[in-house]
């Protein structure tokens, strides 16, 4: 990881999925880990890795940082380094273990974010490594590792601040970038699919089907919306289609490239 990776034009650091199974049993210290990844490699006095950078303010005790990296430690996440600069002050360099296997983005602001306790940011960064977040609040703090009063308490921290929306039960992607990445990833796909529909002759299409499709495309509305409005009236369409005689297949355009295939009413 180089410390001016880029996701966007946005600085990013990249958590390892694996961090969800590490059992540290704290909050702070899923956070503390992103932090000196995203710092890594520097060299800073101990005051500095307890105080958020953009307003000054401590997060957390030298004594809470010592325990958290002396965890962080034991679970071969990272390896301190201890450093004596001049006789002002004692500074620490952590470096960071490598680990295999995936990982999410999470950017910097996230991480300096100033309004946030440690406690919810690592809430967060632990939420963005699940493949989906659970319905409930026990669920989730299932999920995590931790008690269902402390997951209840930080996810009202979350939403309150519009990291975590409670209906979606997504993290906001201009914090966790990889929600953004699967939705154009989805997005794209819809579009290649509407695309390849709108290329079919219209002499091969029945008149109910090009009917729709002529309503989608005059739309007051982009290219994305239109493909996701055209797969909510093709699945309506393939609802109906249940009750087709099969020998109407015959009109169905063969073409196997369009994904969405036309229904004929």
């Amino acid at each position: 990881m180089q410390f001016d990776d880029k996701w966007e034009s946005k600085s990013y650091v990249r958590i390892p999925d694996l961090l969800l199974n590490a059992d540290l049993k704290s909050l702070k210290a899923v956070y503390i880990y992103a932090k000196i990844m995203m710092l890594q490699g520097k060299t800073y006095a101990r005051e500095a890795w307890v105080t958020n950078p953009c307003n000054k303010q401590k997060e957390m005790s030298i004594d809470t940082l010592s325990d958290i990296t002396e965890k962080l430690e034991k679970a071969a996440l990272i390896h301190k380094v201890k450093q004596n600069v001049g006789t002002q002050y004692k500074a620490n360099r952590y470096e960071i273990l490598p680990i295999t296997g995936n990982y999410k983005p999470v950017y910097h602001d996230f991480i300096n974010h100033t309004e946030l306790s440690a406690d919810a940011k690592g809430l967060a960064i632990l939420l963005a490594l699940l493949k989906d977040v659970p319905a409930s609040d026990n669920a989730i703090a299932n999920a995590v590792g931790y008690s269902r009063k402390t997951v209840k308490k930080y996810l009202d921290e979350l939403i309150r601040y519009g990291i975590f929306d409670p209906d979606t039960k997504l993290l906001n992607e201009q914090c966790f970038p990889f929600y953004k990445l699967v939705r154009d990833k989805k997005a794209k796909a819809l579009i290649d699919d509407y695309q390849q529909c709108l290329s079919i002759p219209d002499n091969q299409l029945s008149e109910a089907y090009k009917r729709q499709l002529d309503y989608v495309k005059s739309l007051p509305e982009s290219l994305a919306s239109q493909a996701r409005i055209w797969r909510k009236f093709t699945m309506g369409l393939a609802n109906k289609s249940k009750k087709i005689d099969k020998t109407s297949s015959n009109n169905i355009p063969h073409d196997a490239n369009c994904k969405i295939k036309p229904i004929i009413l």
